[in-house]
């Protein structure tokens, strides 16, 4: 069943799976001299400018005027580093002696100007809200300059150690997850302070992977810290503020607490949507939370009713066959046979199955358990035929699937009984 109990991750399905760094798409051009450091490496510095945000789920910058490095010849797993005054830190690679920045299969942006390299970014936290501005760079000089250069490397590092955590997670290792997790958090606590926002976005990591690892108390005391200091410190972005108390909520529910995180998710929901819209992506995402916490309330009507309100803005912005979009229209389906309403679970239900066919294929799990979903839609309007039809073609497709699996990872050797 597609429902509460995927949120172990701090998040259902529908939410962003990792909540990354900055993500640059420029190309620069570098001229004149530059500054020497004893190992070979040379260091820019200068500013970018922020002209306009674009996109559903934007957010405006903190400052329109973001100081920024870039570091070439560094050691490290890039050709150069830039990085951004509220700590982020983006790989590089030289292209035709000019640095470019391309990541996740974005395209260059527009040719080097006079003036500075239009550039256009996706912002921190987001999947669809695009920046673009102007960075300017001189060649940069100072005592300092090494200790800048080093800076960007350990920033790097920790966002590699931060991802690979995330990956340890979703593979299902919590205990090594974790383990990685608190050590990229450490290393950006050494480099970035305590209390800066991708500290504690790092440890917020850490908090969901103490949750998996069955650290439940310990997961959400880490969580509650995080949102007190961030609550204390009056420079805290209200974004990041909102996403480690939504957190704090999705954690509480997921425990087998939705009393408890009720009022904590409609408050984050009401914010979000007062500040952002009701279409940006953050505020859709906690809406659906918010729909399935009412739902294991056995709220059956309020949950339908925030599910409906937001289903045609998630397809219209992810796409019929985005996984979230399909998530939802298992949800809402499932909510309507609790409500009686079998009909329309059914038309919904067959809806996503035969999206999730054509997005992902008929044997991949999401696809089979949406296949058992319309099982069950059959059986309540009393198609019992169709019914064990579909049961059974679920069924042998995920027997196929375990088998597949056998033959593609080694059994383990029995386990002998010691006396």
């Amino acid at each position: 069943m597609v429902g509460a109990q995927a949120a172990l991750n701090g998040s259902i399905r529908s939410h962003r799976r990792c909540i990354g760094t900055l993500v640059l798409v420029a190309t620069l051009g570098l001229a004149g001299a530059r500054a020497q450091a004893p190992d070979g490496a040379t260091l820019h510095e200068g500013t970018m400018v922020v002209d306009r945000a674009e996109g559903h789920d934007c957010v405006p910058p903190l400052s329109r005027t973001v100081p920024v490095e870039l570091a070439i010849g560094v050691p490290a797993a890039a050709d150069a580093l830039l990085g951004f005054g509220d700590g982020n830190v983006v790989r590089a690679t030289l292209r035709d002696g000019r640095v470019a920045f391309a990541s996740d299969g974005f395209a260059l942006a527009d040719a080097m100007r006079p003036a500075g390299a239009v550039v256009a970014l996706l912002a921190p936290g987001t999947e669809t809200c695009r920046w673009s501005g102007t960075i300017r760079l001189r060649p940069a000089s100072g005592a300092t300059f090494r200790e800048r250069a080093q800076s960007l490397v350990a920033r790097a590092a920790a966002d590699d150690l931060m991802a690979q955590g995330v990956a340890l997670l979703e593979q299902g290792k919590g205990p090594e997850g974790r383990q990685v997790l608190e050590q990229g958090a450490a290393l950006r606590a050494s480099v970035l302070g305590d209390e800066h926002w991708l500290t504690l976005r790092a440890q917020l990591r850490v908090a969901r992977g103490l949750q998996i690892d069955g650290k439940t108390d310990a997961a959400l005391a880490l969580a509650q810290r995080i949102v007190d200091v961030q609550m204390r410190t009056p420079s805290t972005d209200a974004f990041e503020r909102l996403r480690a108390q939504a957190g704090v909520a999705t954690m509480l529910w997921s425990s087998g607490r939705p009393g408890d995180a009720l009022p904590q998710m409609q408050q984050v929901f009401e914010e979000l949507r007062d500040r952002y819209g009701p279409r940006h992506l953050e505020t859709l995402t906690t809406e659906i939370n918010l729909g399935l916490v009412l739902w294991d309330l056995a709220r059956l009507d309020e949950a339908a009713a925030h599910l409906e309100s937001l289903l045609p803005a998630i397809v219209e912005i992810r796409g019929e066959q985005h996984p979230r979009s399909l998530d939802a229209m298992n949800n809402l389906g499932l909510i309507y046979q609790g409500l009686g309403r079998h009909a329309e679970a059914l038309e919904l239900l067959e809806r996503a199955y035969r999206l999730g066919v054509a997005s992902v294929g008929a044997n991949h799990r999401d696809t089979l358990s949406t296949l058992a979903n319309v099982a069950v839609g059959y059986a309540a309007l009393e198609r019992m035929e169709d019914a064990l039809a579909l049961y059974r073609a679920a069924s042998e497709r995920l027997y196929a699937r375990k088998v597949m699996r056998s033959y593609l990872r080694p059994v383990p050797e029995p386990v002998e009984a010691v006396s």
